[in-house]
């Protein structure tokens, strides 16, 4: 989190999952959409808004993107089994296909090129041998591929404990946390680089009702297994320390104005309950 509703990813009570991946390229990265948000209020509204992938899809146009610090593009899951990329074209926000992935792995290339770069590696059709170690961001990208093709389904503990291993051997000196998402089960699995033991919380005995207001824990800070009884409400200085320390150990430029906004935007509109 860079600040309240400034999500690098996230998953809400229906098991939407939105993950940002930062993208080496440089592609045209600004919507020319009348209606924008920043690139990180961008997955928040996913989030608030929408039940599935489906529905993302659906209402692509409606908002786009104008960036103030990151180059992202986007991956979205859901509970029904349903993920997609969400890249720019065009100056647009668009869905890109992946029917023809012979594996679903997203990484910080774009996605089609990765696609057509994972069918010269041996486990998908090529004759390439998979790279033993990350040392450039295509390697990683092969290696995580080969990591989610030898997955072995199970119980949640062999599962978990299979895709942390994985994330293991894609550890990268810039690594700061690990995070596994469970969408049918609505539980979020993580550890960081100051506590590598894993810990969740399970959303189904979170409220999310508008009058409990703003909930957070500090994702560092936990010896307990379980963090979901731990959430504390989140006021105005838990903000600005996020949004000031978020932006500065990310060592990305912004403006001063630009993090003031950030800081005081939450007090410009209000919670409204969903209706079912």
């Amino acid at each position: 989190q860079h600040g309240q509703d400034l999500p690098l990813g996230g998953i809400n009570e229906k098991g939407l999952v939105v993950e940002s991946l930062t993208l080496i390229e440089k592609e045209a990265f600004e919507s020319n959409q009348s209606s924008t948000l920043n690139e990180l209020q961008w997955i928040q509204y996913q989030l608030d808004n929408f039940q599935g992938l489906k529905e993302i899809v659906a209402h692509i146009n409606e908002v786009g993107v104008s960036p103030i610090a990151f180059h992202f593009h986007y991956l979205a899951c859901d509970a029904d089994g349903g993920c997609g990329v969400f890249e720019f074209k065009d100056r647009k926000l668009v869905s890109q296909p992946t029917a023809k992935a012979p594996l679903f792995t997203v990484s910080n290339l774009l996605f089609q090129k990765t696609v057509t770069t994972l069918i010269q590696y041996q486990g998908f059709g090529g004759k390439k041998s998979i790279p033993w170690f990350p040392t450039s961001e295509e390697n990683r990208f092969i290696r995580a591929a080969d990591e989610v093709r030898k997955f072995q389904p199970g119980n949640e503990e062999t599962e978990i404990d299979q895709v942390f291993s994985s994330l293991k051997k894609l550890f990268w000196w810039e690594t700061q946390w690990n995070t596994v998402y469970s969408p049918v089960e609505r539980k979020v699995f993580f550890r960081t680089r100051r506590h590598w033991e894993a810990k969740f919380l399970q959303l189904e005995s979170l409220s999310f009702d508008c009058e409990r207001g703003v909930r957070f824990i500090p994702m560092t800070d936990w010896e307990v297994e379980d963090v979901t009884p731990y959430f504390f409400p989140f006021k105005t200085p838990n903000n600005e320390y996020l949004v000031e320390h978020g932006f500065e150990n990310s060592q990305t430029p912004i403006s001063q104005a630009d993090l003031d906004e950030l800081i005081e935007h939450p007090g410009s509109y209000r919670c409204a309950n969903k209706r079912e």
